[in-house]
């Protein structure tokens, strides 16, 4: 399985902006996104074993990556200065145990992920070797 960060991802791990995408760190980001909107739109969060997808998700090995970092500046009219809001952009490649996976990371391309998606960042794409990934009863993810 790939994911390819469409627009730049920022994405934070014990507090510190990522410029590399290990797994459990992407699958921590999709499931922070998850319960943030399932609490705003939905009766809560849903009934997910947490602990137990983040420690499958760090078994997961990168295969390879060509990520970097991306600046972009937009400016803030309300701050009256320019920002910069970059993040990683690229490709990353996992190996491992995934299918579990899928459907957190199909919701996350619906909704983006990270930090700042109301400006349009963290848009990403998970293919399988190269195509869309379908699942169990035919439905694409």
């Amino acid at each position: 399985m790939s994911v390819h960060l469409l627009t730049p991802d920022r994405l934070k791990y014990h507090n510190q902006l990522q410029d590399t995408l290990p797994f459990h760190v992407l699958i921590r980001a999709a499931r922070r996104r998850i319960s943030a909107l399932a609490e705003s739109h939905v009766d809560g969060e849903p009934q997910l074993d947490y602990q137990g997808i983040i420690k499958r998700a760090q078994g997961v090995e990168v295969k390879g990556s060509d990520c970097h970092w991306t600046d972009l500046t937009r400016y803030s009219n309300r701050q009256k200065t320019a920002m910069q809001i970059g993040g990683i952009t690229g490709t990353v490649s996992y190996q491992g145990d995934l299918a579990e996976f899928y459907p957190l990371l199909r919701f996350c391309e619906k909704t983006h992920l990270g930090k700042q998606t109301a400006f349009g960042l963290g848009r990403i794409e998970v293919l399988t070797e190269g195509r869309r990934v379908q699942v169990s009863g035919g439905s694409e993810v």
